[in-house]
């Protein structure tokens, strides 16, 4: 019975947009016609024609408020922005039924100024209407420069892209990644200033309690979460999200939330700890990697960081010569040398041309950072855990000459995607048995 009395309120709620432009017409006419009254000649018949429409407009104002106050319950709007607006709205219904109480008792004086009140009244309460459901800049976004200049808004507003990230391994998987993407696609409905279904998706704590309480995302089951369920809906279906008229998630964007639900909606670490599968690396990696400068960094700032950066990795880190400022780094042999200790080399990514990591306990999630190393010349995979998979994943080491690794890692695939990266013919790589061993390339 509460439901289907729920129903009734918001079905007769959403009439709202659809008569709201009633009354607001009207009175734009209303106040034409008594300018152009100013003339005698016009006054007699502008009489008649006020006659009919103040009643007119007194009932479309109520019957647009009423509407108006049920279609708030929903509870999907910012409640600051909703209070103005829903009393401004009353006001304006009131300001019309004084209107036609004035208009009886011709008290034409007191009629004009309530209806210059009434006009700037109405236009206030269409800003917040407007910024309620299409945000706080909807009247003022296409504005001409003068006009911006003068109310002091920038004109070099534009939506904010996905963030663009200077290294990914680091990257914290809610804040900076899946945040970045329902702050790009879903915000504009579900943030601070709308929350279209009583749902905000602006932060990590509203978006686990979810609509009014009831959970949008269940860990480990996207199938059974609702929020993956609107996203992968098929264009044109009613409850599809975003809606139609706004930009649809890409492919990659779908993929990585999917998989956030999946691996339980991991908050404050890093994608390295996460360890997602190398497809969704990848989705990541194309999203937010910063187009990354392969200049290296001078030889003095990094000698100061290699003591460091050997204590706690546990590597050899040596420069290649006397002169160079760049980087040959072995953990060879080191088994308890982990995917965690390898992104301690991050801040001289950019220095390190040659790499062994040969005998360590490195996995496919190492190859996030060995991505980034776009200089590096020479890389040692024998006896790791890094296999087929993680291999396919490194296609941003242009400068690499040399590879090792087990022969029953190269296969096909492997062989196929080092060719369209265009290592070959560059790329020497040795297996276990010597390079004639390999597959013929």
């Amino acid at each position: 019975m509460l439901i289907a009395m729920t129903n009734w309120i918001l079905f007769i709620g959403r009439f709202h947009p659809v008569l709201v432009h009633l009354p607001i017409g009207m009175l734009v006419l209303l106040a034409i016609l008594e300018i152009a009254g100013i003339k005698k000649a016009y006054r007699e018949s502008i009489t008649k024609v006020r006659t009919l429409i103040v009643p007119i407009l007194a009932l479309c104002a109520l019957i647009t408020a009423t509407c108006g106050w049920l279609l708030a319950t929903g509870g999907d709007y910012n409640p600051q922005i909703l209070f103005w607006h829903r009393w401004l709205g009353i006001s304006v219904a009131g300001l019309c039924v004084i209107m036609l109480i004035e208009t009886r008792q011709k008290w034409f004086r007191s009629y004009f100024l309530t209806l210059a009140v009434t006009l700037v009244t109405v236009a206030i309460t269409g800003h917040l209407g407007g910024s309620m459901t299409y945000g706080s800049d909807y009247l003022t976004q296409y504005a001409p420069r003068p006009i911006k200049q003068l109310l002091g808004i920038s004109t070099h507003h534009v939506p904010a892209p996905l963030p663009k990230l200077s290294h990914i391994s680091n990257a914290l998987v809610y804040p900076q990644i899946v945040q970045a993407i329902l702050t790009q696609n879903c915000v504009t409905c579900h943030g601070p200033n709308r929350q279209k279904g009583g749902l905000r998706l602006d932060s990590y704590r509203r978006l686990i309690h979810g609509r009014n309480g009831q959970p949008v995302v269940l860990p480990d089951h996207p199938e059974r979460s609702i929020l993956i369920q609107r996203i992968e809906l098929p264009v044109g279906k009613s409850h599809r999200m975003p809606p139609s008229g706004h930009r649809p998630l890409t492919t990659g964007e779908i993929a990585i939330l999917r998989w956030w639900v999946q691996a339980g909606m991991p908050n404050r670490i890093s994608l390295m700890e996460a360890a997602p599968p190398a497809s969704i690396t990848a989705d990541i990696r194309k999203l937010f990697l910063e187009a990354q400068s392969q200049k290296p960094l001078p030889r003095k700032e990094v000698e100061a960081m290699i003591p460091r950066l050997a204590q706690r990795s546990g590597m050899q880190i040596t420069f290649l010569s006397p002169q160079s400022s760049m980087l040959r780094c072995s953990a060879r042999k080191i088994p308890d040398f982990s995917d965690q200790k390898l992104s301690l080399l991050n801040p001289v990514r950019l220095n390190i041309q040659s790499l062994n990591l040969d005998s360590t306990s490195i996995t496919d999630h190492a190859m996030i950072v060995i991505n980034e190393m776009v200089n590096l010349k020479s890389l040692h995979l024998r006896h790791t855990q890094v296999d087929g998979a993680g291999l396919l994943t490194m296609n941003h080491l242009r400068q690499l000459r040399y590879l090792s690794v087990p022969n029953h890692k190269l296969s096909s695939k492997v062989i196929n995607k080092f060719k369209k990266q265009n290592f070959i013919p560059h790329l020497v790589v040795t297996g276990d048995g010597g390079i004639s061993d390999l597959p013929n390339f």
